[in-house]
């Protein structure tokens, strides 16, 4: 499946029991220690974001390990297992970061332009979410699943809305396809 030619690609599903374990060990600090997404990146303004594989200007290299690393290591090559055998390819995962979007707000209408985020797959894992979350691309609108693994089309315009009451926390994958081993 080439880039753009879809707004949404699902990849199947994927046990995130794992995942919200780990993800539960981490504090408010955790959650606050970093601001550099959303510093940098106006439309990522009101989310929270634990980088554990990360570039902040999503150059087409791999993400440095950050402190978080150790702990999400097992998953990362579990879930680059699963995109490799979902698109039957050889790749490597180069970013993998884990972010909230508090209750009631909204991500705006945008459109991913770095050239690595051109180039590779950008890939969404819900871990928490709800029926009022809408991720909006072009004019296509769903509400991913927590478990659902979900390759969306980021440089054509997107948005998320959270109407609900809960925070919803994904994990956002970069995905680069025909990569050697790098992690």
């Amino acid at each position: 499946m080439e880039k753009n030619t879809f707004n949404f690609y699902f990849l199947g599903n994927y046990d995130v029991t794992n995942l919200k374990k780990q993800i539960s060990l981490l504090t408010e600090k955790d959650w606050l220690k970093y601001t550099g997404r959303q510093d940098v990146y106006e439309a990522h303004r009101e989310t929270l974001c634990i980088p554990v594989l990360f570039d902040i200007n999503y150059f087409n290299k791999m993400g440095e390990k950050t402190d978080y690393y150790n702990l999400f290591q097992n998953e990362i090559q579990l879930i680059n297992e699963h995109i490799n055998k979902q698109k039957s390819k050889n790749g490597q995962v180069i970013r993998f970061e884990i972010v909230k979007m508090p209750a009631k707000t909204k991500i705006p209408t945008h459109k991913d332009n770095t050239p690595s985020l051109v180039e590779h797959s950008r890939i969404h894992l819900p871990i928490q979410t709800a029926d009022q979350v809408f991720f909006k691309i072009n004019d296509e609108e769903k509400n991913l699943k927590e478990g659902e693994m979900w390759e969306i089309n980021n440089v054509d315009i997107h948005s998320v809305t959270n109407n609900s009451g809960i925070d919803r926390i994904h994990i956002i994958i970069d995905w680069k396809k025909n990569a050697s081993k790098l992690i």
